[in-house]
């Protein structure tokens, strides 16, 4: 009797596979941060033949091992730990290479953009799954996330974006100058009709001196 084995996995789709390669820390290459930055650095100097302005001929292979890696996951202290540097090498370069910073931030921006397509290929082409029967490898299945999905559309488009709280009704404080006009705006504003816009209501006689009078409640009905 022929076993056959496990059936092999479905081809990667191309989004899997770029964000596979974007996943993947690389050491930045000269052809990425030439034409951007600027060394102070004698011995790294070269010229532009087209503009000739002073740019770094290169970068030291650990800067380029550390920015690789900040790329692949946007976090300095993590990225300087597998690049083997310190935070005070990090601070050099900032200081001696003009446009390092920049080149930071652009690498920080590419891991957001790989975190996003990994967001979008859960949400929209889904995560394969192996299916097992009595303990064996029958096939995979695709596995999609609604939540994503939802965090997408509301992040992306503004059909979907929730609308804001409404503010709640706030208390009125009003001050009566006329005694007389105390029954009617007392029925007009009534806390059984209106409990939210009138909960006290402060009294004066008409030119009185001083201090207020103190404050009453509406009649309960």
């Amino acid at each position: 009797m022929n076993e056959q084995g496990p059936p092999p996995p479905p081809e990667p789709t191309w989004t899997e596979r770029q964000i596979a390669r974007a996943a993947k820390p690389e050491p930045m290459k000269e052809r990425d941060y030439a034409h951007m930055i600027r060394a102070h650095d004698e011995p790294t100097i070269a010229t532009d033949p087209l503009t000739g302005t002073k740019v770094a001929a290169r970068l030291s292979p650990e800067a380029a091992s550390y920015l690789g890696f900040l790329r692949a996951c946007p976090a300095p202290r993590m990225a300087r730990e597998a690049a083997g540097v310190s935070s005070g090498s990090v601070a050099n370069w900032r200081r001696g290479i003009e446009g390092f910073a920049a080149l930071e931030r652009e690498a920080i921006e590419d891991a957001k953009d790989t975190l996003l397509a990994s967001a979008y290929n859960r949400a929209v082409h889904g995560v394969l799954k192996p299916v097992f029967q009595l303990g064996n490898l029958v096939g995979y299945e695709r596995e999609y996330s609604d939540k994503l999905m939802e965090v997408l559309l509301k992040g992306m488009l503004k059909e979907f974006k929730p609308e804001p709280p409404k503010a709640e009704g706030s208390t009125t404080n009003i001050v009566i100058m006329d005694p007389a006009a105390i029954g009617d705006v007392v029925r007009r504003l009534s806390p059984t009709s209106q409990p939210k816009q009138a909960q006290v209501i402060e009294i004066a006689a008409p030119h009185s001196e001083g201090t207020l009078p103190p404050k009453i409640d509406p009649p309960v009905r």
